[in-house]
């Protein structure tokens, strides 16, 4: 089912070259629960073992008439398809022929672009200890950051997919499913329960829509022996330091702290009944808890800590530090595999997850969150069942066929302790948040997936037709005391609050979203031809729903709203791979294909009549109790002003779909050399060409579209100077113009979904990469992957984003190198080191790759003009454009009878240019001198994994320092003043 596709294949031949038919071939390993899988030689000598899981393998060829012939040492991995051949010559069948050898490296019969890290390298090389964080060691691959999936060769990262077993799991469906709360939301990793991840970066076949990275987990299992491992780390802030100099710190440069952090990870697996029936369970808990610079526990605050209650209250220098609280998880895992006949094999497995995070969010914008109106992060229950099906029917015929559920809960809701009539509290003038949280959310999904395949392998062909499907739905609520969630002031005078229709529930549901395909594999002497065809299907709706009243709005019923969106597409794959000399050690690929764009409830929600609309509305605190809320929840309703907002309290869309809109798809071009040097050592080139189009934008038809690049007539343009700066190009002073809607249009709204017809992105990527072993099985792995992207943007609703709407950033590089070298007396040496090209602070890693620095919408309007401030900085500072990267590991290892323990310590750093102030990109004063070094390793900081300390380095980026920065905790009659411009450490 996609999580275990490795395969053996081959010809046989007798000792005059002819080919032999017939021949039964066995492939045999403890990885095995039924120990042997048997195919036999179709009438062209060829055989075909497929769905195999990872392991070393032994292939015995026999016929009647000729001796019989064992290859051992096979190895597996992924979808890998080993080449294993055959020469039989005449003799007893009892007459055993064993050759050793080199497993094969090169692929010769498949197009998937895959990379594969064994359990044996998960455990040798340093990085993150999560599916993603080790997406960072793939050639070619890059994590843009924590919430977001990962890209490849110009991937999108919304097309990033994580796989269970071959089951798509860890995808919250906000947004487009991998966007926003991130792919892997709440998705544990436990590195002790992996047997190896694999990464499949192109030439993805029929089975799959899309094209982005797909990570998958592939599971330990148990055996036939009883094992147990585990895995444990541990950290304190006494085993960090920092690289921050006296004149750093002068500045008012911090370096936050890592508390304390541990992860324990115990696995077990054995046989229950031998041969039958095998079971693997497994359990993970860590915990961290870091500093917050600057900010600080209020000691009458029901949220605080006990320990800082006792601090006086007037003085706020003797305060304890803010701390994110040690987020909490905890992960267990049964697995159990049953071989019910010959034929007939089922795998159960149950993985349940609980993350909590006690406080977090400290900053938004430029706004400071003091920690009572911090977020409480609670993401359970978080669970996943599975159940598969595997029967080998005969020699030829496999049927696979399961079903897994998930349930995944996301909320963002009021610290606990905090007063049930508790209303955030937002000062403008002083950019603080204070008393409760200002953005309550809770969210509810359950998605169920079933997919079904049948494949007929002949050994010269192979075909493969099968379907998925998932379904589920999600209900999003936002609770607040009295519908009303923030209260806003200049300076502690009432401006005014958002008020809310109500916590009313909506519900959205993804009817069908999957698809049915058929691959067709063939071999013509050395040639293997894939053709494949998929037809998406999506299908989404809105079903009946009704609101009750709130204290703002009146009650209201929405009818059932379906086919939002209802896509239909059919898509081919093509691709090739040529034996170039026929003794399957040389490869030439290709392959082309049309794939879709992943999508969960992103355009669906935006349909939904029922959800939650805010309305900001002016308080006039008459009482002077400075709260809006009465002491039995309800609101004071005569300190609130009138509605601001057109169609507040009434059923309406944020978001229509013209009639036809397209699903937006992605071409993808791939050629590529791959080549064995020597027995286990590959080298490969590749050419990667994606065109992204029929993207989706926004268009509202209340307002006149913009006329190609002329701005529309429904926006005032404002004119300005730009700043003197002789960093700028041109010396600055230009004149700079942007866009404010008319005000006779502030509030109308009639927002539609558009395929746009000029709008794309298009990037060609080539890359070299080697994979060395080295003895006492060391290993080096090394990849450069020079881009390009181009990016047109400016089919757009809002003419301030014409700015920048066509950009071509040119050739970026991407160089990676990483690898374990085993020493005497247990030791090894392992390491990671990257060199990139970074797009700067002004530019991101993934699509739009330009951030805009300032913001013209309609919500302008309604801000006091008292907490208005005018734009500083027009333009972004490029920042340094190259970065590196070194985390290197050693390891101990004893061994005391059967009980093998490994102590390891870690130490990574992140070198970037920290740039002088005055030079091109640095962000301070030009006049003002620095006797900073160039060039500097970040700061360190450590961790003590089982039992060995270590150090750890991040990185020190210099940056202009905003008003809000290294202010300290205060309320706005305390403590007013900040600091002068510092650098900021980034992490």
């Amino acid at each position: 089912m996609a999580a275990a596709q490795a395969s053996i294949s081959g010809t046989v031949k007798d000792a005059s070259g002819a080919v032999l038919p017939g021949v039964t071939v066995e492939a045999a390993s403890p990885a095995l629960i039924e120990k042997v899988r048997t195919v036999v030689t179709d009438g062209a000598g060829i055989y075909s073992i497929v769905d195999l899981r990872p392991g070393t393998y032994a292939v015995t060829f026999t016929l009647p008439g000729f001796s019989t012939v064992r290859r051992e040492g096979i190895e597996l991995s992924g979808a890998f398809n080993a080449e294993v051949n055959a020469d039989l010559r005449v003799g007893a069948l009892s007459e055993t022929i064993t050759v050793s050898g080199a497993s094969p490296v090169v692929d010769v019969k498949n197009t998937l672009s895959q990379t594969v890290l064994t359990k044996e390298q998960i455990e040798v090389l340093p990085g993150g200890r999560t599916i993603k964080g080790r997406a960072a060691l793939i050639p070619g691959v890059i994590v843009p950051g924590a919430n977001t999936g990962v890209v490849s060769h110009g991937s999108d990262s919304d097309d990033s997919n994580i796989y269970t077993d071959g089951y798509r799991s860890g995808q919250h469906l906000v947004g487009r499913g991998t966007g926003g709360l991130g792919v892997g939301w709440g998705t544990q990793t436990q590195e002790a329960a992996i047997e190896e991840l694999v990464y499949d970066t192109g030439g993805q076949g029929a089975e799959f829509a899309s094209s982005g990275v797909r990570m998958n987990m592939i599971p330990k299992e148990g055996s036939n022996r009883f094992v147990a491992e585990g895995i444990i780390y541990a950290s304190n802030k006494h085993f960090e330091s920092n690289n921050i100099t006296p004149e750093l710190a002068a500045t008012g440069l911090k370096y936050a702290y890592n508390l304390y952090s541990y992860d324990f990870n115990p696995v077990a697996g054995g046989p229950i009944r031998k041969d039958k029936l095998w079971y693997f369970v497994s359990f993970s808990a860590n915990e961290s808890d870091s500093e917050v610079l600057d900010i600080y526990f209020k000691p009458n605050e029901p949220s605080t800590p006990e320990n800082c209650r006792d601090r006086p209250v007037n003085d706020p220098s003797q305060w304890c530090p803010a701390t994110t609280g040690a987020p909490f998880n905890t992960s267990e895992t049964v697995r159990i595999t049953h071989q019910v006949t010959s034929k007939h094999k089922l795998r159960y497995s149950f993985d349940n997850t609980k993350f909590v995070q006690y406080r977090g969010n400290f900053t938004t914008g430029g706004t400071k969150v003091s920690p009572e109106a911090s977020w409480y992060l609670p993401l359970y229950p978080t669970y996943l069942a599975q159940v598969k099906y595997t029967a080998p029917l005969t020699n030829r015929l496999l049927v696979e066929a399961g079903a897994s559920f998930e349930r995944g809960d996301f909320k963002t809701v009021f610290q606990p302790a905090n007063s049930p009539t508790a209303i955030a509290l937002w000062d403008l003038g002083t950019s603080w948040i204070y008393e409760n949280y200002y953005s309550s959310y809770t969210y509810e999904q359950r998605l169920l997936m079933t997919k079904a395949s049948v494949s007929y392998v002949t050994g010269s062909h192979s075909f493969k037709g099968g379907y998925e499907n998932r379904s589920g739905n999600a209900i999003q609520t936002n609770p607040y005391h009295g519908d009303i969630g923030r209260r806003r002031v200049i300076n502690g005078v009432p401006s005014d609050v958002y008020v809310y229709n109500g916590p009313a529930a909506n519900t959205q549901e993804i009817r069908f979203e999957g698809g049915a395909y058929a691959q067709d594999q063939w071999k013509f002497n050395r040639l293997s031809l894939n053709v494949g065809g998929r037809w998406d299907h999506f299908n989404a709706g809105i079903p009946a729903n009704s609101a009750p009243a709130s204290y703002w709005s009146p009650a209201v019923t929405s009818p059932e709203i379906p086919n939002v969106p209802n896509w239909n597409d059919f898509n081919m794959r093509l691709g090739g791979a040529y034996d170039l000399f026929g003794n399957g050690r040389t490869a030439v690929k290709a392959s082309v294909g049309r794939y879709v764009g992943n999508h969960a409830l992103d355009l669906t929600g935006s349909a939904n009549p029922i959800y939650t609309k805010t309305d900001i509305r002016s308080w006039t605190d008459l009482n002077k109790d400075g709260t809006v809320i009465n002491p039995d929840g309800t609101p004071q309703f005569a300190e609130v002003g009138p509605t601001r907002t057109i169609g507040f309290g009434t059923l309406s869309g944020t978001t229509s779909e013209e009639p036809g809109l397209r699903r937006d798809k992605n071409m993808n071009y791939e050629v590529s050399l791959q080549h064995t040097l020597r027995p286990r050592v590959s080298v490969s080139a590749s050419y990667y060409h994606r065109r992204f189009y029929d993207l989706i934008y926004t268009d509202n038809l209340a307002t006149a579209a913009n006329n190609g690049l002329q701005p529309s007539a429904d926006y005032i343009p404002v004119s300005f100077k730009g700043p003197v700066d002789p960093r700028f190009p041109s010396g600055g002073g230009e004149q700079l113009t942007i866009y404010t809607l008319n005000p006779t249009l502030l509030g109308k709204v009639n927002n539609q979904y558009k395929n746009s017809s000029a709008n794309y992105r298009e990037y060609h990527y080539a890359e070299l990469s080697l994979n060395l072993p080295l003895p006492r099985n060391g290993f080096v792995m090394t990849s450069w992957t020079p881009g390009r992207i181009h990016q047109n943007t400016c089919d757009v609703e809002n003419p301030n984003d014409l700015r920048f709407c066509d950009i071509n950033l040119g050739w970026r590089q991407l160089f990676k190198v990483s690898g374990g070298v085993p020493l005497p007396l247990g030791l090894t040496l392992s390491a990671v080191f990257q060199i990139y090209d970074t797009p700067g602070s002004g530019l991101s890693l993934t699509p739009p790759y330009i951030r805009a620095n300032y913001a013209v919408t309609s919500a302008i309007a309604y801000q006091p003009r008292a907490a208005r401030r005018p734009v500083q900085r027009l333009l972004q500072d490029s920042g340094p454009p190259t970065a590196e990267t070194l985390h290197h590991r050693t390891a101990q290892d004893d061994r005391c009878g059967r009980v093998l323990q490994r102590a390891q310590h870690d130490e990574r750093g992140f070198r970037r240019r920290i740039l002088l102030d005055g030079e091109p990109g640095g962000m301070g004063a030009p006049e003002r001198p620095s006797t900073r070094p160039p060039d500097s390793w970040g700061p360190a900081n450590a961790i003590l994994e089982r039992g060995v300390a270590s150090n750890i380095r991040e990185r020190l980026q210099n940056a202009r320092q905003p008003e809000w920065f290294h202010r300290p905790q205060a309320k706005p009659d305390e403590r007013s003043h900040f600091r002068g411009p510092s650098a900021l450490f980034n992490t």
